[in-house]
């Protein structure tokens, strides 16, 4: 009965974040030093080229079409009361810019 709570919560809170999500406006950023190119999204997601399509995003060395990564996600651990709580990102980007 405890699990069944708590999948209800879980599923009233992705019912009433998603739409909310659909209305961010995702920002990406290239970033080009020294012989790395990167890119960056305000979602969590990094090393992942989605302004060219859905393709590798860490080339090495700039210019050679040769990649290293394909994606990456931000990643944070704290102490919450004693309690070591984390959130991390995938593919898609779970952060939004503005909500805490």
């Amino acid at each position: 009965m405890k699990n069944l709570k708590y999948l209800f919560v879980l599923f009233l809170l992705v019912l009433f974040f998603s739409d909310s999500y659909s209305q961010i406006v995702v920002q990406r950023q290239k970033l080009e030093i020294n012989n790395i190119r990167s890119y960056f999204q305000n979602t969590g997601i990094f090393d992942q080229n989605t302004i060219s399509g859905n393709i590798a995003g860490f080339e090495w060395p700039k210019g050679s079409n040769k990649t290293a990564v394909f994606t990456a996600g931000l990643t944070v651990a704290a102490y919450l009361n004693g309690i070591l709580s984390s959130a991390s990102c995938s593919y898609k980007g779970e952060l939004a810019p503005g909500y805490c």
